[in-house]
């Protein structure tokens, strides 16, 4: 689903920017807008100083130990291999830069961004990290 969601972005990216490559920089660009968020269907819903999505409980116990099943098997560590069988759970490893809303379609809100800024015609994207 999320491939898919990517997909169409890219798609769309690229149909935004096509004229403006072909107008020659006829396109103005001005100063891109920090945004704390980024979502293709209407606005997202939390401001930008929210503390946790409305389904996260802050004062859920703390520590314990979770098992995961796994099924198969794996030869590789590296997720990004082309090659082989990655490890189960390895995208529990690293924190991305942004982070789906799991009830909002298409929000995105930044995790290890603070911000992200984008030019009108959506030809590139910036991010700025948080200091933490």
């Amino acid at each position: 689903m999320r491939a898919k969601l990517w997909r169409m972005v890219v798609c769309l990216v690229g149909a935004l920017a096509l004229p403006s490559a072909l107008c020659g920089g006829l396109v103005q660009a001005s100063e891109p807008q920090r945004l704390h968020a980024l979502s293709l269907v209407g606005a997202p819903q939390m401001a930008p100083d929210f503390k946790h999505f409305p389904w996260v409980n802050p004062e859920a116990p703390k520590g314990g130990t979770v098992r995961y099943r796994a099924i198969g098997t794996f030869d590789s560590l590296n997720r990004y291999a082309v090659k082989g069988n990655p490890a189960a759970g390895l995208t529990l490893l690293h924190a991305t830069l942004m982070t789906s809303s799991l009830d909002e379609p298409s929000t995105d809100y930044g995790l290890v961004a603070e911000w992200v800024s984008h030019p009108g015609d959506y030809s590139s994207a910036t991010f700025g990290l948080r200091p933490e």
